[in-house]
């Protein structure tokens, strides 16, 4: 009951098209302890991704949508951007993932597989992604668990909040970052969006004066419409 309790809040979205099949998982990964949204294509997995974080997502990569949708080439511009992911995948299509495929973020597994096969992938791409508690951007290393940055060794510490605005964006760097994933990170979903903004551009107003106090050598770059982006002084960001 206490592991079944504590699973409970991992929440797993599974996006196949064959119902069945999704029903076959969901009863699996139920009984496991996972909550599961399930999705019958990768255009309304895209919809739960923009609308609801997820702790993992598995996909079925022979899905007719899925070259067109695929929910990996979109997840950067979602809640989700470091949800990892899991691709159920033929061996002759693997080479189809390839584009949007992320080593850091995500795992495949050949079909036909077993639930305690895939039970295990669930576990690897969890562990992988939340044992990070040390991001490095340009001379700036961020512990996240301390509440730090330490530059030539030297290192201060950044109010909580603020160390949330950053860790995200660093982890992300060089891609932008929209308010929608800052939202869900300061806990502010369903707050009114002027209120969202206000908080999030004074966060990253204080944040930025933290940086250059400090001497680092990351700046953060608004970007108009949609968010922020972190990069050191002498990178570009990728297009």
């Amino acid at each position: 009951m206490t592991v079944i309790a504590k699973l409970s809040s991992i929440r797993i979205l599974v996006a196949h098209n064959h119902p069945a099949l999704r029903l076959h998982l969901r009863a699996a990964l139920n009984a496991l302890g996972y909550e599961v949204i399930e999705a019958e294509t990768c255009i309304q997995a895209i919809n739960i991704m923009h609308a609801r974080k997820v702790s993992a997502i598995i996909i079925d990569g022979d899905a007719p949508d899925f070259l067109s949708a695929s929910p990996l080439s979109v997840r950067n511009s979602t809640i989700n951007a470091s949800t990892p992911s899991i691709v159920l995948t033929k061996a002759r299509t693997i080479s189809s993932i390839n584009n949007s495929f992320n080593p850091e973020l995500d795992d495949y597994l050949l079909k036909p597989f077993g639930i305690e096969v895939l039970a295990r992938n669930i576990k690897g791409v969890l562990k992988k992604t939340n044992n990070k508690p040390k991001v490095s951007l340009g001379s700036t290393t961020i512990c996240s668990q301390r509440g730090t940055i330490t530059i030539d060794g030297l290192a201060s510490k950044i109010p909580a909040r603020q160390m949330q605005i950053l860790i995200t964006l660093a982890s992300h760097a060089p891609r932008a970052v929209g308010n929608e994933l800052f939202a869900h990170t300061l806990g502010l979903q369903g707050a009114p969006i002027n209120k969202i903004d206000a908080t999030i551009k004074s966060l990253i107003s204080r944040l930025r004066k933290e940086l250059r106090d400090s001497g680092s050598d990351v700046h953060i770059k608004t970007i108009r419409g949609y968010g922020y982006r972190a990069q050191a002084a002498q990178t570009e960001p990728s297009k």
